[in-house]
């Protein structure tokens, strides 16, 4: 069982995670050096890079409730399951990455010049 709930946290966290702090860490500091630069068409709502972290941070603490409840002895499993995709997440931000670019085109792009 522990090993499920292992990968299952590595999984979960890496998708979880990076809704949460890419969105947070750089998209919105993104959108805000773009707004300075003057390369928007309009100014992004701040609504739309809430909604998403919010969201999955509550869809995490409800698997960690879940976890901590049914399962307490792997919750030692599950924090470092979590903690190495925290780990994985963030050595992504500093990096330059085309999935990256590509997805704040996808979502953002209508704001752009």
């Amino acid at each position: 069982m522990a090993f499920i709930i292992f990968f299952g946290g590595l999984i979960f966290g890496i998708f979880s995670l990076s809704q949460i702090i890419f969105t947070l860490f750089s998209a919105w500091p993104r959108a805000r050096r773009l707004q300075r630069e003057n390369a928007l068409a309009r100014p992004i709502p701040v609504e739309s890079f809430i909604i998403a972290p919010v969201i999955w941070m509550a869809i995490t603490l409800f698997i960690f409730w879940a976890i901590y409840k049914f399962t307490p002895e792997n919750k030692k499993v599950f924090n470092i399951a979590i903690g190495i995709s925290a780990f994985m997440v963030v050595l992504q931000i500093p990096k330059k990455n085309k999935s990256l670019e590509d997805d704040f085109k996808s979502i953002w792009g209508r704001y752009l010049k």
